[in-house]
C-alpha cells in the first residue's frame, strides 16, 4: 500500500521525543548537535506534509481559514517556551527543558495518532477541482518546473529574512540599548508572536471571503517595509505598540502564502511538492536573515540594519507580485 501522510507524520511525531530524550540524559556536544539535526529534519517534514493534507481536506476556496489556524504553530510553540523556558532552567536546571519538550512531543504524537486521518480519494480530489486518476504518479520534475511556487518560495523566504532578524537580534537591542532585563525584552518581543496567533486565521478569513490570496501576499510587503523604518528609533510605550502591529500585518503573509500554495500546484499529488519548495524558500530566509542582519549591526549599527531589511521585503513583494494566483 501507498504511505499516506498520517504515516509520514507520525514517524516524524515519534522521532521528537526520542531527541529530546537524548539530549536530556547525554547532552555532550556531538550527541546534542545530532539530535537538532534529526529535529531539523523532522520539523522540515511535518512543515510539508500538514498544509498538503489541510490541502486534501478543503475545497481551494476554503482553505484560506484552515491554512491561518495552522499557520499559528510557530507563534505558539515559540510563545509557549518564552514563558515556559527560563522558569523551567532556573528551578529545574536546563536539562528540564529537553524534558519538557520530549512530553509536549510525545502528546503530539498522541494527538497525531488518534486524530489525523485522510480524507477517502475521491473527495481529495473534488476539494481540489481535478478529475485526475489518484494512482497518477506525480512528475516530480513537471512539478518542479512550475516557475510561480518558486516565486512563491522567494517572496516567503524574503518574509522571513527580515522576520526572523526581528524576533531574532530584538531583545538584544531592548536589552543593550534601552537597558531592559531580558526577561522583559524577551516578553516584549514575543509581543508580535502572541498578536500572530489571533491575525492569521483573521487573515485566513478575510482571504476566503474575498477570493484572492495575492492581496494578502503583496500588500502587507508594503506596510512591513515602511514599519522598518522605525523599530530602532522609537522609544517606551511605542516599541509596544509597534511589535504588536508588527504582528498583525505579518501574520497575512504566511496563511495566504501556504493557501496560495496548493492552488499553484493545481494537482493535488503535486501539493506536498510545492509545500517543499515552498519550506525551502522559508529556511533559506531564517538561515540568511540574522547572518546578515548580525553582520549589519556589528558594522553600521542598529538602525542601519533595520533600513536594510526594507529593500529585502521590496524583493519579496517583487517576488509575490510575479506569483500567478488568484
Amino acid at each position: 500500500a501507498t504511505p499516506t501522510p498520517e504515516i509520514y507524520t507520525l514517524s516524524l511525531h515519534a522521532a521528537f521525543p526520542i531527541c529530546s530524550i537524548v539530549g536530556a540524559i547525554a547532552p555532550s556536544a556531538g550527541i546534542l548537535l545530532s539530535s537538532r539535526v534529526i529535529e531539523g529534519v523532522g520539523m522540515g517534514l511535518i512543515a510539508v506534509m500538514a498544509p498538503a493534507s489541510i490541502a486534501m481536506w478543503f475545497p481551494r476556496e476554503k482553505q484560506g481559514t484552515p491554512m491561518g489556524l495552522w499557520a499559528t504553530w510557530v507563534p505558539v510553540g515559540s510563545l509557549i517556551m518564552f514563558l515556559t523556558a527560563p522558569a523551567l532552567n532556573n528551578v529545574f536546571g536546563w536539562q528540564s527543558i529537553w524534558w519538557f519538550s520530549a512530553a509536549f512531543a510525545l502528546l503530539a504524537f498522541v494527538l497525531v495518532w488518534f486524530f489525523m486521518k485522510m480524507p477517502p480519494a475521491a473527495a481529495a480530489l473534488e476539494h481540489s477541482g481535478e478529475i485526475t486518476s489518484p494512482k497518477e504518479i506525480p512528475d516530480t520534475k513537471k512539478a518542479l518546473a512550475n516557475r510561480h511556487i518558486w516565486f512563491l518560495a522567494a517572496s516567503f523566504g524574503f518574509f522571513n529574512m527580515a522576520l526572523i532578524s526581528m524576533s531574532t537580534f530584538y531583545p538584544t537591542f531592548l536589552s543593550t540599548v534601552h537597558s531592559y532585563s531580558m526577561a522583559t525584552a524577551a516578553f516584549i518581543t514575543s509581543i508580535t508572536m502572541i498578536v500572530v496567533i489571533f491575525a492569521a486565521p483573521l487573515a485566513g478569513i478575510f482571504s476566503d471571503k474575498i477570493g484572492s490570496r495575492k492581496a494578502l501576499i503583496t500588500w502587507p510587503f508594503i506596510i512591513l517595509a515602511i514599519m522598518m523604518l522605525f523599530p530602532y528609533t522609537i522609544n517606551g510605550a511605542w516599541i509596544i505598540v509597534w511589535t504588536a502591529a508588527m504582528g498583525l500585518i505579518a501574520g497575512a503573509i504566511p496563511t495566504a502564502t501556504f493557501a496560495a500554495a496548493p492552488e499553484i500546484m493545481i494537482k493535488p499529488e503535486y501539493a506536498g511538492m510545492g509545500m517543499a519548495v515552498l519550506t525551502l524558500g522559508q529556511n533559506l530566509g531564517m538561515f540568511l536573515g540574522p547572518l546578515l542582519f548580525g553582520a549589519i549591526v556589528e558594522s553600521a549599527g542598529w538602525a542601519t540594519a533595520g533600513y536594510w531589511m526594507i529593500p529585502i521585503l521590496g524583493l519579496g513583494l517583487f517576488s509575490g507580485w510575479l506569483v500567478k494566483v488568484r
